[in-house]
């Protein structure tokens, strides 16, 4: 789990975590609940990765995760169907990594701590059970910034 402000490169490392594992024979998919496939390939081109030519290999899989925002959400909602659809996936190209970028914005949809906590849980009895290596981005939540900045500013931290 990798956790930072935007723009401080948690996306661009797991895309290069995604790109390299391709380029030696280890596919993996990418799920974005962010940025569409057509940024991420564009944003990729300018570090002189072409995505385009493992995508139509099936080394590397972009998947658009993003909910629209006009969703109304109604019910129980669960990662499970995303989850059965990625194992398939996951199956079908041989993936061997995964990279979930920004997963505070899914995990947000569920506004109890405990369930979300609970769907973490079962993400990683998915991830172990798929033999898949992962990394997942998230920023800090309000809390977290908020105590980091008076960590920051405290007399002991210069020190």
């Amino acid at each position: 789990m990798i956790s930072g402000e935007p723009g401080s490169g948690k996306t661009v490392l797991g895309l290069e975590f995604l790109y390299r594992g391709a380029l030696v024979g280890e596919p993996g998919i990418y799920v974005g609940f962010e940025e569409p496939a057509s940024q991420v390939r564009e944003n990729c081109a300018t570090l002189g990765w072409e995505l385009e030519p493992i995508e139509r290999e099936n080394r590397l899989f972009l998947y658009e995760g993003q909910l629209d925002p006009e969703t109304i959400l109604s019910g129980e909602f669960s990662i499970r169907g995303l989850l059965a659809g990625l194992s398939g996936k996951a199956r079908e190209m041989g993936a061997r990594r995964v990279v979930l970028d920004a997963l505070d914005v899914i995990l947000r949809i569920f506004g109890d701590p405990l369930k979300a906590r609970n769907e973490m849980h079962l993400l990683n009895n998915w991830l172990r059970s798929e033999g898949l290596t992962s990394i997942m981005t998230v920023r800090p939540q309000q809390e977290e910034r908020a105590a980091s900045s008076n960590i920051s500013s405290s007399p002991c931290a210069t020190a």
